[in-house]
């Protein structure tokens, strides 16, 4: 539990497709108090089960001009109440908690909001994550060196999995009217970017995202992937790594409402007409090339990367370029009351079976995160 205070940068809907209009950024605080209950008991050795009921408030309040008319309307209902219950079950079997080089750890848990516990969200989240470790040999190298204090020094790769899933649902009552009073707040969706997801881009909005991944408040659905390969430099303290980072953010459309459902239904139509009035030139400049950085976008349609029908959960739109990556390299500083990682990661996008570098985006950016809770 806690209390939560912050002020949040937001953007506000347009129809424009020009990349080079200007609008003025828009904000509002976000205020919220949360306290928990939990239990858990293991189950034999690998397994155990949790149980963990939230209950929280929050309120949204001094909204600059520009927000959205959704940020506006949360912010007349006040302090609105969520209550959460998230039951799961999770399986380990790591040969070390602190530096695990080998074992595996799966964790599955769903999330019911609102519906019959009352409040005013409502919603279901499931959510899969799955870790594997593996040792790929130790500073002797096989055997070349004959020192048995070097077989404390092994070379880990993790690999980590994870998969998150949010529906809305209803209220138990059916009184809650949605338009009003939405099911899912924008506080209860997803973001990409900082430490928690792929590294070195910036949380919730970075200026290489799909605007669909922050421009409805967030997202429904989060496929994230991770590899991470660890040299120890000292095995019980410090570490050096190396990683990729993979992940794509999708939407549940039929759930907007007001001008967010206006902005999809009618967003091929707007962009045709803009386009179609648009020289080669121009067009060319739009959809294919940054004037400012002199540089090709690495998508090949401004239009298409920004369309929100390319990011409903679909087998067709879950693919290897609709996500984007990080690789990197970092400093694991591991202090059982305060883990520290150091990170420089670099920005990428999948093209022609290669993950490459974005064009004007290639400086490698200082991530800093304390723990392994990520994703």
């Amino acid at each position: 539990g806690g209390y939560n205070s912050q002020r949040i940068e937001t953007t506000s809907l347009n129809i424009s497709n020009d990349p080079y209009d200007l609008y003025e950024s828009a904000f509002y605080d976000y205020n919220a108090f949360t306290i928990g209950i939990g239990v858990g008991h293991a189950l034999g050795m690998y397994w155990s089960h949790y149980h963990r009921y939230s209950p929280s408030w929050s309120t949204i309040s001094r909204p600059t001009a520009l927000v959205d008319n959704s940020i506006i309307q949360r912010s007349n209902l006040g302090w609105q109440f969520k209550s959460s219950l998230i039951n799961g079950i999770s399986y380990s079997s790591i040969d070390n908690y602190l530096n695990p080089t080998q074992g595996s750890v799966f964790d599955l848990s769903i999330e019911t909001v609102g519906q019959i516990l009352g409040g005013d969200d409502h919603f279901n989240r499931y959510k899969l994550l799955f870790t594997n470790y593996q040792s790929l040999g130790d500073y002797t190298f096989g055997g070349l060196i004959k020192n048995n204090k070097l077989k404390r020094w092994i070379i880990t790769l993790e690999a980590r999995l994870s998969l998150t899933f949010t529906h809305e649902t209803t209220p138990y009552n059916k009184k809650q009217n949605k338009e009003s009073n939405p099911y899912l707040e924008r506080s209860d969706k997803l973001f990409l970017g900082g430490y928690e997801t792929i590294r070195g881009y910036d949380y919730g909005n970075d200026r290489q995202f799909p605007q669909p991944w922050y421009q409805f408040g967030g997202v429904n659905h989060l496929l994230l992937g991770s590899l991470e390969l660890r040299f120890p430099i000292e095995p019980t303290t410090l570490w050096f790594v190396v990683f990729l980072d993979a992940g794509g953010g999708y939407l549940n459309l039929g759930e907007l409402i007001g001008n967010e459902k206006e902005y999809v239904v009618n967003y091929k139509e707007n962009t045709r007409k803009i386009l179609e009035n648009l020289t080669p030139l121009q067009l060319y400049q739009t959809e294919k090339f940054d004037v400012i950085r002199l540089r090709r976008y690495f998508y090949n349609s401004r239009t298409d990367w920004n369309d929100p029908s390319q990011y409903i959960l679909s087998e067709r739109n879950v693919a290897l370029d609709k996500f984007l990556y990080s690789f990197g390299v970092g400093i694991r500083v591991q202090i059982p009351v305060l883990p520290i990682r150091l990170f420089l990661a670099q920005k990428r996008y999948y093209k022609h079976g290669q993950i490459l570098p974005i064009p004007g985006d290639e400086k490698f950016n200082f991530v800093f995160g304390i723990g392994d809770y990520r994703f």
